[in-house]
């Protein structure tokens, strides 16, 4: 059977793929649909499994989630080789976490970086901005995918758009090191709840796989857990969190991504409110005020209002925010 990807790529699902997509989907509600202690025992029974196969490391954000992860791993393996992917545009709240948390949990910790040069800019000048999601490839080599919304395909004509940067920054120094520590087994602190793209990768895999392009096995131990999971975990085990969340962020990770930016309190949005140095330097100096222009006035087919008129560092400051009513595109 072709996967559940391929199966969109092509068109319509068959009546079999219908049907097995169907089971799974109900399996994902019946397991969401868990209270918390048998959510944690899954969880426990998958990081098992997961151990037994061989040597394996766990890849940690700082974020809400992979933190539980963490706090259930090191549970049964205290010593895991924990990995940090420094990308060079975390939050600044991020690294002073990281130190922390590995002090006070006495942690094995890792730190992946990319290959000298390789920096965010450096990414957003040869492959384009990350914006609207992981869908858009690389708009600059015309790989985009057939689920996009015409509008999605409408923008990635009218701008330079890439997801490549999680290759370069997370992803190829991340596989690196931990193939460099010889291991077999890497998890992951994924919800498939948290968007579409994972709920397609687990209809297709399922929470334990084994990654062909990584050359090892990825478990998602925390794939049927929410938020409101997350959270209640942190509060009845009273885990730390990372001051990015008491700012009003939902993820932490890269402070200039903009794959969310066509959705209601985007992660721009609230840069604006929390950082508004990074917010200006990015939307300023760096130009992405100047390709959201270009963006919104082709999606308007070239009708702009006067704020396409005007340059960037005026408008940036009038409220409310111009780059703000981004939102549904």
């Amino acid at each position: 059977m072709l996967s559940f990807r391929g199966a969109l790529r092509r068109g319509r699902p068959n009546a079999m793929e219908s049907t097995e997509v169907t089971e799974k989907l109900k399996q994902l509600a019946e397991a969401q649909a868990q209270p918390l202690e048998v959510k944690v025992d899954m969880a426990t029974a998958l990081i098992k499994e997961a151990l037994a196969i061989g040597p394996a490391s766990l890849a940690w954000s700082g974020g809400k989630d992979s933190t539980v992860l963490l706090d259930l791993v090191r549970q049964l393996a205290p010593d895991i080789p924990v990995v940090w992917n420094n990308t060079g545009v975390e939050f600044p709240e991020t690294w002073p976490f990281i130190k922390r948390m590995t002090q006070e949990w006495g942690l094995n910790l890792h730190v992946a970086r990319p290959e000298p040069g390789h920096t965010f800019w450096w990414c957003v000048e040869k492959y384009g901005w990350p914006l609207f999601g992981k869908d858009i490839r690389n708009s600059t080599d015309h790989h985009v995918s057939r689920r996009l919304s015409k509008r999605k395909e409408k923008a990635a004509d009218a701008g330079r758009l890439s997801s490549y940067c999680c290759d370069y920054l997370k992803k190829k120094p991340g596989t690196k090191i931990q193939k460099a520590m010889g291991v077999k087994v890497l998890m992951l602190g994924n919800l498939v709840a948290e968007n579409q793209t994972r709920r397609f990768a687990w209809i297709d895999r399922g929470s334990l796989y084994y990654g062909k392009k990584r050359k090892m096995w990825v478990v998602w131990p925390l794939w049927s857990w929410r938020d409101e999971d997350i959270w209640a975990y942190h509060r009845e085990f009273s885990l730390p969190h990372c001051k990015i969340y008491d700012m009003g962020h939902k993820r932490n990770g890269c402070w200039p991504c903009g794959m969310d930016i066509g959705i209601p309190g985007n992660h721009l949005s609230r840069l604006r409110l929390s950082h508004p140095k990074l917010y200006r330097y990015l939307m300023v100096d760096k130009g992405l005020g100047e390709e959201l222009m270009r963006i919104k006035l082709a999606l308007r087919d070239g009708q702009g209002d006067f704020f396409l008129q005007e340059k960037v560092a005026r408008i940036i400051d009038q409220r409310p925010c111009y780059f703000d009513r981004m939102e549904g595109l």
